[in-house]
C-alpha cells in the first residue's frame, strides 16, 4: 500500500492515529475461503469487524453482503487509505458497522431503514421496502486476492487502468459464427486469461445455426488441440446449457463477447431476473449513480438460496473485450504457450520468426505442431 505509505511520511502525526487503528489480517483471512466462526472479531479499539463480499460497486459506495448472514446486503463507504486501492466487485473485505445497526436489523424489512439493504437480493423500487442508500458501514481492508482483472482507461489511456473484477476463476469467451467472430480476437482473449490467472472457456453460442456454425466450428478447432475447452450452447433450444451451468458451479465467472453474439441472452437465461436486479446502488434513494450499464454486479447462481457451490457470475455490461495493449511483450508471447514453448528452441536469440534460419515457431508451422492462424495472431499482437 504505497500511497499509504507516503502520507504516512508528509503527515507523521496523523499516522500515528493510523497505525493505533489499522487492522491486523489474521492468518485465516488470507484465504479466499469462508470461515463462517470466524467472520467477526474485534479490532484494537473495540469495533466489531466483519468479513464480507462486494457485491457491487458505483463510485465509492460497495455493497456489501456479510458473511455471518448472506441474504443482507449493506451499503458501505471505505476508510480513505483505501481510495487507491480500487475495491471492485468480487473482492473479499473486512468492514464494521455503525453501532446504531442492531443484530436484528440484518433480518428487517420493515421499512426501517436500519441493517441491511435488504434481506434478500431484490429492491423495492417503489419504496415499499427497505431504505436504499443509508451507510451502514465502512470497509477498512480487503483480504488477499487470487486475481485483477483489469483494463486501460478510456481513451486507451494505457498509464491508467480500470480495475474490472476480483478473484475471478473463469473467463468465459462467448463466440459464434454470426456475426463471425474473428480469430485474431479469440486469441487476444486467450492471452488476457492467461495474464490475469483465470482459465479461458470458449462458448460457442447459436448452435442451432448450423449453417453458419459449422464452418466456424471448423476454424477454432485448433484450441480443443491446445487444451482449452470449447462448448456449444444454443439459448434458443436450450441445447448444452446444463453442462454449462456445471462448468460454471463452484467457480466465480465473467462473459465476454462482442456484440451481437448472445452473451447478455445466455445471462439471461443462467439468471433470471438479472435485469431487474442490477443496479441496487444505482437505484438507491441517494441516488448513488446514475447509468446501471456502467455498474458491475456479483449473481450467485443459486438465486437466494445460500449453496455456495453453484457459483457466481460477474455481470459487467461494458466488456465486450479485453485490449492487450498495455501489457509488455513477453507477456503477450507467453499467452501464445505452443508458439512460446517454440520460440525457446530457436537458433537465434534474436529470431524474428520470419524468415530467419533456424527458427523453430517456422520448423513447427511445417510441422503441424503451431496453427498457421495462431502464427497470424502472434505476429499481429507483437506489432
Amino acid at each position: 500500500w504505497d500511497t499509504g505509505r507516503k502520507k504516512d511520511k508528509k503527515k507523521p502525526k496523523k499516522s500515528k492515529k493510523r497505525e493505533e487503528t489499522k487492522m491486523e489480517m489474521p492468518g485465516s483471512s488470507a484465504r479466499l475461503g469462508v470461515d463462517t466462526e470466524q467472520a467477526t472479531r474485534t479490532d484494537a479499539v473495540g469495533q466489531d469487524i466483519q468479513t464480507g463480499l462486494v457485491i457491487e460497486r458505483v463510485g465509492d459506495r460497495l455493497l456489501i453482503q456479510p458473511d455471518r448472514n448472506k441474504s443482507a446486503r449493506w451499503i458501505c463507504s471505505q476508510r480513505a487509505r483505501l481510495c487507491d486501492a480500487q475495491i471492485v466487485v468480487g473482492d473479499r473485505v473486512e468492514f464494521f458497522a455503525f453501532e446504531d445497526n442492531s443484530e436484528s436489523a440484518d433480518e428487517s424489512a420493515d421499512g426501517s431503514g436500519k441493517g441491511a439493504v435488504n434481506s434478500g437480493e431484490q429492491p423495492n423500487p417503489e419504496g415499499g421496502g427497505p431504505k436504499y442508500g443509508q451507510l451502514r458501514g465502512v470497509v477498512v481492508d480487503h483480504l488477499e486476492r487470487q486475481n485483477l482483472l483489469q483494463r486501460p482507461s478510456g481513451g486507451g489511456n494505457v498509464r491508467k487502468m480500470k480495475t474490472i473484477a476480483a478473484n475471478v476463476d473463469q473467463l468465459m469467451i462467448v463466440v459464434a459464427g454470426e456475426p463471425l467472430v474473428p480469430l485474431l480476437t479469440i486469441d487476444r482473449m486467450v492471452v488476457a486469461a492467461h495474464e490475469y490467472d483465470m482459465q479461458p472457456i470458449l462458448v460457442l453460442n447459436k448452435v442451432d445455426d448450423e449453417e453458419h456454425t459449422q464452418p466456424f466450428r471448423e476454424s477454432i478447432r485448433h484450441f480443443e488441440k491446445l487444451g482449452y475447452r470449447l462448448m456449444e450452447v444454443s439459448v434458443k433450444t436450450g441445447q448444452g446449457m446444463h453442462t454449462l451451468r456445471n462448468q460454471l458451479r463452484g467457480k466465480t465467472s465473467i462473459f465476454v463477447g462482442q456484440s451481437g453474439v448472445g452473451k447478455s441472452s445466455l445471462v439471461n437465461v443462467l439468471l433470471p431476473g438479472a435485469n431487474v436486479k442490477v443496479g441496487e446502488l444505482v437505484r438507491s434513494k441517494k441516488k448513488v449513480g446514475q447509468h446501471t450499464t456502467s455498474s458491475s454486479h456479483l449473481f450467485h447462481l443459486s438465486g437466494d438460496n445460500e449453496d455456495d457451490s453453484a457459483g457466481d457470475i460477474i455481470d459487467s455490461p461494458g466488456i465486450r473485450e479485453i485490449g492487450l495493449w498495455h501489457l509488455p511483450t513477453e507477456a503477450i508471447k507467453e499467452g501464445f504457450v505452443e508458439i512460446y514453448e517454440h520460440s525457446q528452441r530457436c537458433r537465434f536469440r534474436n529470431c524474428d520468426h520470419i524468415n530467419s534460419a533456424g527458427c523453430a515457431i517456422l520448423e513447427g508451422i511445417e510441422a503441424g505442431a503451431v496453427h498457421p492462424k495462431r502464427y497470424e495472431s502472434y505476429m499481429d499482437l507483437l506489432k
